[in-house]
């Protein structure tokens, strides 16, 4: 474990700027503004809620259903799923490729829908215009466009930080893909204790003010432990696929640029199956966090030399006196 020793608080922090900026995996950024309206919320492939009596200023679901019981002061734009209102949009209400459901005494100012239909209840009022057109980017629905769009984005930020990773700690990353080889079982068990029994942990941490704390420094070091175990297992599938191609193939174990890049485009090709795609995600990064979570335990508590004598607690015979 000496490798790590000197460089692994730097690379933690390296990890977990970068996995901030990724969680969640479906991207979920929130902010409040200075004046109290709300700040804004984007959503991809998860619903947002804004409850009664709650205030945004902008929100952006992308594969989602957003469900508006309070106010939405400026814009509530939803691609692929539903826009649900019972409260107040005082902005422009657009739905591409999905539903507008508008309950009574909701209030929307501008409704626009594009490849989309409307449902509104008795009460429900729209002050401003409504607008309904379909709209197809070279054959292909707005949705899925701007879906795909925002997964290349995904895969070419996650692919630059892969690649800046190697050069900073080309080294250990090739160690801990190692580790799954040749310790499978004590990885799978790590990578099983992250899985269960952190989360377990998380939630506990959240049911007292105190805990509040610890639970988001375990939500921080599982953010840092998922990303590094996906680039582990990336890893490992690069080099798979490489060794595959023939014994002339040569990886470096220093800088593994080549097989880290194949295996973060397979692992993303694989992200656009529906349901397999969450899967190999978890798998990977789980997988991955197992592997380094038992080195640094082995590191710790593996066994210690020592330049004391063979028994250290045995009295010293006298030497005889002449």
């Amino acid at each position: 474990m000496k490798h790590w020793n000197g460089r692994f608080i730097g690379l933690l922090s390296f990890l977990l700027l970068f996995g901030l900026l990724m969680l969640p995996a479906s991207a979920l950024a929130a902010h409040e503004s200075d004046d109290g309206s709300g700040g804004t919320t984007f959503q991809v492939n998860g619903p947002v809620h804004i409850a009664s009596g709650q205030q945004a200023n902008t929100v952006i679901v992308i594969k989602g259903t957003a469900t508006v019981e309070g106010t939405v002061h400026n814009s509530l734009f939803v691609v692929g799923g539903d826009a649900v209102v019972d409260g107040m949009v005082d902005g422009d209400l657009t739905v591409i490729n999905g539903r507008a459901v508008l309950g009574g005494g909701s209030r929307v100012h501008n409704l626009m829908l594009i490849n989309s239909t409307s449902t509104r209840v008795a009460g429900a009022t729209v002050t401003g215009s409504i607008n309904s057109r379909s709209t197809y980017l070279t054959g292909w629905p707005i949705a899925r466009f701007i879906s795909l769009t925002f997964w290349a984005s995904i895969s070419a930020l996650l692919l630059v930080f892969a690649l800046a990773f190697v050069a900073i700690a080309g080294r250990q990353l090739s160690m801990t893909r190692r580790a799954i080889n040749e310790h499978p079982g004590e990885t799978v068990a790590a990578a099983a204790v992250i899985g269960i029994g952190v989360p377990v942990l998380i939630v506990a941490s959240f049911v007292t003010i105190i805990g509040i704390p610890v639970g988001l420094a375990l939500i921080a070091g599982i953010a840092v432990l998922s990303l590094f175990g996906y680039l582990v297992v990336a890893d490992a599938i690069g080099v798979g696929f490489l060794r595959a191609l023939g014994q002339s193939v040569r990886v470096d174990e220093a800088r593994p640029y080549l097989p880290v890049a194949l295996g973060v485009v397979v692992l993303r090709l694989i992200s656009l199956v529906p349901v397999l795609g969450t899967l190999a995600t978890i798998t990977a990064s789980l997988v991955g966090a197992g592997a380094l979570s038992y080195l640094i335990w082995r590191g710790r508590h593996g066994p210690q030399t020592s330049n004391s004598p063979t028994n250290p607690g045995s009295p010293e015979r006298p030497v005889p006196m002449t």
